[in-house]
């Protein structure tokens, strides 16, 4: 933890190893029925995006629309993978709702910084620390195994 410039220099030399999948930086609408996705995919049209558009859509219920804006990956939300092109999507039925993505870009996949990976980079910079160690030992030292006292071990 304290060897911060070998932390950094490990996950530098293996970046392909701490990489993002493609994700998906989107508005997810939810509806709770089809009249209001109508309603929303109209206002949609005429201008109206994220909380603008709850705002004016949720009048009645506060459960009517809902919003979820972010950046996922296609494990994260499965119903995303194969989305490509930027802006509102069909009607999707998901848990009895339905859904519409506002897709803003699809970040192709690139390696996570330091900060982003920082857990994942730790544990195989201590490995690989620990690998070392051992290689350089059994470089240095002969392994030797007292048999007699190995097999009267019970």
């Amino acid at each position: 933890m304290k060897d911060t410039l070998g932390l950094a220099a490990y996950q530098q030399a293996n970046e392909k190893n701490f990489m993002w999948d493609t994700r998906y930086n989107a508005d997810i609408y939810g509806c709770a029925n089809a009249e209001v996705a109508k309603k929303t995919r109209a206002l949609y049209k005429k201008g109206k995006r994220g909380n603008d558009l709850l705002t004016a859509v949720n009048t009645g219920s506060a459960l009517d629309l809902s919003l979820d804006q972010g950046t996922w990956t296609a494990e994260e939300k499965p119903f995303l993978k194969g989305i490509s092109k930027p802006g509102l999507t069909d009607n999707l039925e998901l848990d009895g709702r339905v859904l519409m993505v506002d897709l803003k870009e699809v970040v192709a996949p690139k390696p996570k910084t330091l900060d982003e990976a920082r857990g994942l980079v730790t544990a195989a910079y201590q490995d690989q620390l620990e690998k070392d160690w051992i290689k350089e030992l059994r470089a240095k030292y002969e392994v030797r195994v007292n048999k007699d006292v190995l097999y009267s071990i019970r």
